[in-house]
């Protein structure tokens, strides 16, 4: 009988060793060539062939990178799945984790920490330690887009440098009587002239605007010269603060003078954006004169219209290059989801494409993540938007002037990237107090102090 237990025991054992050479482990996984990432149009886009039948210049990572893929990584094959926009990608990326088929790579915005606090997303503390990347290898703001509680959670994808500055088209400025090398430099001077280029039809309509409205939290930190909107050492969000209020005040200021919320949304509405390479989108045709925007507007307009555009310093209180501070880059992150399958792979791809080959990412209008890349990357792009402009007879080159602005933005501004899950709550908030506001509704004052009470509940609520 001993000796049927001791045969039994061996051939389970044998049984054992088998199923486990067949069965395919971690290990295994990890050595796949094959990556799967979840983009849209706004972040990382564009990594097979087919994006470059995309007319857009930023559509195609593949047509810049596919070169140094290739020698890299000889045998990988991306499959690329897209979706609309960032909040598609978080909610398909928690459906994937929870079903146990996540993708390999996603790419999201201000939603890391709403990812982290789920569960969603790899801690990358055992990749970056081998990699021996550190955080002040970074450009200032964008290691703070990726670390949460002191962990790595993702790898910065850029866009920094920030969206800070004012883009206008001078011949057109100038038309409308400003002169276009004397830009207004405070929220006053600016308030002052978006009156005097304001112009209106006999019966009362906006015809063309000097500022848009908008209320967007980038803005009011700018606004107040200072990071306002939230307070980063105690996780307290601020809808309620005086400055804030300000800030409100001065939109509504905007829209009363623009002839009411119904008169400006009909106007603006009608801007088909140079997104869309629309001959009405309003910035190129002059409807709109002033436009806090970035560089890669003016690149986009590149691809499509037959202007020189410019850029200016962004407005602050007092018009003083200390107060770029408050500038909030537009920084977008890279992470990998619980449970991929090739998180290696994944990382790997990362940081071989932005840390190592960042200074390429001008062509993409992405920004560059390390300081010292800012001369090449700028070379990259400035060359890039010439060949453009070239192809289609235009005269000049805008981005050679404004590449000094847009690097001294990457060098000033901070980040202000709130690291609890509340965030789409505070943003959803401060949009519908906008709205009370705008439609008269409810006073200033009230639809603040309303949107904070209800946020300081949601975070109690959600134990923040």
């Amino acid at each position: 009988m001993r000796r049927l237990h001791i045969l039994l025991l061996a051939g389970l054992l044998a049984l054992l060793s088998l199923l486990a050479n067949c069965a395919p482990s971690q290990q295994a996984k990890s050595e796949s060539n094959d990556l799967t990432a979840m983009t849209n149009a706004s972040i990382f886009a564009g990594l097979t062939p087919a994006s470059l039948k995309e007319k857009s210049t930023i559509s195609s990572w593949y047509r810049i990178y596919h070169p140094l893929w290739q020698k890299k990584f000889p045998k990988l094959k991306i499959k690329e799945v897209k979706v609309a926009d960032d909040n598609a990608e978080v909610t398909k990326t928690l459906l994937a984790v929870n079903a146990g088929n996540p993708p390999d790579l996603i790419g999201v915005h201000g939603q890391l920490p709403q990812l982290v606090k789920r569960g969603a997303v790899e801690n990358l503390d055992k990749y970056y330690e081998a990699a021996g990347i550190k955080p002040d290898y970074f450009l200032k703001p964008l290691a703070d887009y990726v670390r949460y509680d002191g962990h790595w959670y993702g790898l910065p994808g850029a866009s920094n440098p920030t969206t800070g500055t004012i883009l206008y088209v001078p011949k057109v400025v100038q038309a409308a009587g400003v002169d276009p090398n004397h830009m207004p430099r405070t929220w006053d001077e600016l308030w002052t002239a978006t009156k005097k280029v304001t112009k209106f039809d006999a019966k009362g309509n906006v015809q063309r605007i000097g500022l848009p409205v908008d209320t967007g939290l980038t803005w009011v930190n700018l606004y107040c010269g200072r990071q306002v909107t939230y307070d980063q050492a105690t996780n307290k969000f601020h809808a309620d603060d005086p400055c804030v209020k300000d800030y409100f005040r001065f939109n509504k200021r905007l829209v009363g003078f623009y002839g009411g919320i119904q008169k400006y949304t009909k106007f603006i509405s009608g801007d088909q954006t140079v997104w869309n390479c629309s001959p009405k989108a309003y910035i190129p045709t002059g409807k709109v004169l002033f436009s806090l925007d970035a560089y890669w507007s003016g690149a986009q307009m590149d691809t499509c219209y037959d202007v020189v555009w410019k850029l200016a310093a962004p407005p602050t209180p007092h018009g003083k290059a200390s107060e770029w501070a408050a500038l909030a880059p537009v920084a977008w992150v890279l992470a990998i989801p619980r449970g991929a399958d090739n998180p290696q792979l994944a990382f790997d791809f990362v940081k071989y494409t932005v840390w190592e080959h960042g200074d390429l990412l001008g062509p993409t209008t992405n920004g560059y993540v390390r300081p010292e890349q800012a001369q090449a990357w700028g070379d990259q792009l400035i060359e890039t938007q010439a060949q453009i402009r070239n192809k289609n007879g235009y005269e000049g080159n805008p981005m050679a002037d404004a590449m000094k602005l847009v690097t001294k933005g990457a060098e000033l501004g901070r980040a202000i990237y709130p690291k609890d899950a509340a965030a789409p709550y505070f943003s959803e908030q401060m949009a519908r107090a906008w709205e009370q506001v705008a439609y008269n509704r409810s006073t200033v004052d009230d639809a603040l102090d309303r949107a904070q009470k209800l946020i300081e509940a949601n975070q109690k609520q959600n134990g923040s």
